[in-house]
Formats: C-alpha cells, structure tokens, sequence
C-alpha cells in the first residue's frame, strides 16, 4: 500500500502540523506534530474513520513508571512544582490555618523558589523531548532526524518547539521573580517596576503565546475543536 496522495496542514506561516497520506482504499495514514513530538508514529485511519492501527499507544494506567521517557518526566516534575506552588498558595491565602513560623520566616520563599526550579526543569525536558523527537512522517522532510541525544538545536518550522521554547523562556522569567525574596529588599517603585515586575510580565506573556501555540498545534488551525484527536 503506497501514498497516493498527500494533503499537508498548516496551523501558521510555515508551521506544519498534520500530514494526511491518502492510501488505496479511502485510508489514511496520519501523522502530527504532536504524536511526533511525543514519538507516537502515525495513525492508520480506515475511510469509515475508524482507526485501524496507532502504534505506540498504550493505556496510560499502565505507565505509572517509566522513567526512560523524557514525557514522564515532563508529567512528574510539572505536577511536583504545582504541589508546591499550591502549597505557598494556601498559607498566603490562609496564614491561620499553618504554623505561624512558614510565614515569619523564609519558608515559604523556598517553597515558591523550589517549585519554580521543578517546573523549568520541566519545560526543559519538554524542549530535549521535541529536539530529539523521531517518525516526522513527511512532517518534516528537510530535517534529518538526531543520530545521537541532542542537549541544543534550533528548529524554527517546528511549532511543538516553538511552544516548548517559549515556555522555558517563561519559566526561567518567574524563577527571578521567586529568587528576588532572597536577595532583594526596600526597593522603590520604579527598581520593583523593573526587577520584579518586568519579569513577571514577561514571564506571563510567554505562557500565553506558549498556549496559543500548544492550541494551534493540536486544532491544526487558528480556530477549531474538531480535529484535535489526531
């Protein structure tokens, strides 16, 4: 069973996310910038839209442990740095509730630092995942996929790297802003305009274009739902 034909989707100026070989019979094999990042393959789609075949696909539950994968990974130290996060939350938002010594102290500046740190580890991993992502499947044919685990590369036409980079940009921005608790003080409102806050914008900004990427990437467009699945 050979293509027969091939229809590229773009979510942007260049950006491609979704290749759909066209197969003898109505099928389809599919490939996306997700399920390559994440190293997937392609999926085989039968005309009745139904899938015949998605390799590497297993049930999450099963996969509790799996350290060998940079996803894993990514998953773990996100959900640790938001543990952490939640937990300085709470003791702002409800001081009475925990030993007055987190709040007196530096406690809970260590505990928003810490998990800033697991979450840039995070988005770091997530950058080495779509570096040496494999199977582009006609995604992207000019590139040659790593022989050899790569730390650095650049790979603008990419948009799942796009998003990973812009991510880790915004993360290490807020690890400046939970470091400032340590070493900075008595500031007037233009250094605190500058030190603190001028991070912490950036930062955000970061995230939102990371998501809007993310988002673009999975509906393969600007707008859309339908098509998120593949």
């Amino acid at each position: 069973m050979t293509d027969a034909h091939i229809n590229t989707h773009f979510s942007g100026p260049g950006y491609i996310t979704k290749v759909v070989h066209s197969l003898a019979g109505g099928v389809q094999k599919i490939a996306s910038s997700r399920r390559h990042r994440k190293g997937r393959g392609t999926q085989i789609i039968s005309a009745a839209g139904t899938i015949v075949a998605d390799p590497k696909h297993e049930n999450p539950w099963l996969r509790l442990w799996a350290p060998a994968r940079l996803t894993w990974w990514v998953a773990i130290l996100f959900t640790i740095g938001s543990a952490l996060f939640s937990i300085g939350g709470y003791a702002i938002t409800f001081p009475q509730n925990i030993p007055k010594a987190w709040v007196a102290g530096m406690t809970l500046d260590w505990v928003f630092f810490i998990g800033s740190l697991f979450f840039t580890s995070a988005a770091c991993c997530q950058l080495l995942e779509s570096i040496n992502a494999q199977d582009s499947e006609g995604l992207y044919t000019e590139e040659q996929a790593p022989i050899t685990f790569q730390w650095i590369a650049w790979h603008p036409k990419r948009i799942g790297y796009l998003a990973s980079l812009v991510q880790l940009i915004g993360t290490v921005m807020f690890n400046f802003n939970t470091a400032n608790a340590f070493f900075i003080n008595h500031l007037n409102w233009i250094q605190q305009d500058l030190v603190i806050w001028t991070p912490n914008f950036i930062g955000c900004i970061c995230f939102l274009i990371a998501s809007r990427l993310a988002f673009m990437k999975v509906c393969h467009g600007y707008l859309g739902l339908a098509t998120w699945k593949y």
